[in-house]
Formats: structure tokens, C-alpha cells, sequence
């Protein structure tokens, strides 16, 4: 990842804007994979990830859209929450 601002709390969020595809999607996806990654990142990204969002679905993850503006999109990664049976 190339920046935890941390500014949310509790929250990790991670300004990916620098760098080229796929590296933002890679970085994401290696952060909630990892044994740290709690429920919620928040990321900024140069474009949105539509190649990402097939991958996050796979995992158990949805995202909100928070903002978007040309080279400045803000996500809201979320992760499922698992029913109890």
C-alpha cells in the first residue's frame, strides 16, 4: 500500500492515486486478504476500479461509492457480514 492516512479512527484508508493499473487493485486486494484487515477501508483511487469490484465480490466484500471526481475517487470498501444459522 503506498499510504495508511488513518485519519477515520479505527478505519484504514489508503490514497492510491500514484500508481498505475492494476497496482491499486493488487495493493487492495493484498491488504483484505492479509490477517490485519478488519470490516471497513477506505481508498482513493485515480479512476474507478471496475475490474476490482468482480474480485471483491468473490471475497465477500461490497463497496460504496463516497465521491468521485475526475482523478479523485473515494471508496468505501465493506466487508459481509456472515449470518448466523
Amino acid at each position: 500500500m503506498v499510504e495508511n492516512k488513518n485519519t477515520d479512527g479505527d478505519i484504514p484508508s489508503f490514497d492510491l492515486r500514484g500508481l498505475e493499473p492494476p497496482q491499486p487493485a493488487v495493493a487492495i486486494l493484498t491488504f483484505i486478504d492479509g490477517p490485519i484487515c478488519g470490516d471497513t477501508v477506505l481508498v482513493r483511487l485515480a479512476r474507478e476500479p471496475f475490474f476490482l469490484y468482480p474480485e471483491l465480490v468473490e471475497r465477500g466484500w461490497r463497496w460504496e461509492l463516497v465521491s468521485s471526481a475526475p482523478g479523485d475517487v473515494r471508496l468505501c470498501l465493506i466487508r459481509n457480514v456472515r449470518e448466523a444459522k
